[in-house]
């Protein structure tokens, strides 16, 4: 019964339209996939436009950087520097095993089809991988609504103490932009800028 005059109207009157760009998304993938095993309409999200979204600008600076740091709860300040340092996602972060680590460098696994990488170890990283919990992983592993919840309550603190609050990806993003290369692990130019 979804016809792409439905999906249209949602865009229209979802109250957040980044959010509801995602929903449709992921109601477009999953009717892709039922569409290959049963007899069902044409998918109605094809051929709809998405609300326009205009890309992120905000660049975390050092000194907004460092403050944050230092009022993170030490789990979330290892995974602060680990995003930053091998400009990596949150769930690559929680990914990384102590079996990633050797004696030279940490094997990134990146997602979503970007491509993963050999970091070598300096010594700020060393220190950020050296803070392992006692299990597999190096991070301590939050579940995704304690850690949502954790990143709230530290914005929270960013606001208070005068800071632009910003998502964690934002931390991947400046680790991109102080690389020397720029290097993240996307495959085009365009995914990189």
């Amino acid at each position: 019964q979804v016809k792409k005059q439905t999906v249209r109207s949602y865009l229209d009157a979802y109250p957040s339209p980044i959010a509801a760009n995602r929903q449709i998304a992921v109601l477009k993938s999953a009717w892709n996939w039922t569409l290959e095993r049963y007899e069902v309409p044409d998918n109605p999200c094809i051929g709809v436009k998405l609300n326009r979204e205009a890309p992120r600008e905000r660049y975390v600076t050092d000194d907004e950087y460092e403050t944050v740091l230092r009022m993170a709860p030490p789990p979330i300040q290892q995974m602060m520097e680990l995003a930053y340092l091998l400009r990596a996602r949150l769930s690559e972060v929680l990914n990384l095993t102590v079996d990633d680590v050797s004696d030279t460098h940490v094997t990134l696994r990146r997602l979503k089809g970007s491509e993963g990488e050999l970091c070598a170890l300096s010594e700020r990283l060393r220190a950020a991988v050296s803070d392992v919990n006692g299990g597999r992983h190096l991070c301590y592993q939050y579940s995704e609504s304690g850690f949502r919840s954790a990143w709230r309550r530290l914005q929270a603190s960013m606001k208070k103490a005068g800071i632009e609050p910003f998502p964690f990806h934002d931390l991947k993003s400046k680790g991109v932009s102080d690389h020397e290369t720029n290097h993240s692990g996307h495959r085009s130019p365009s995914m990189r800028k």
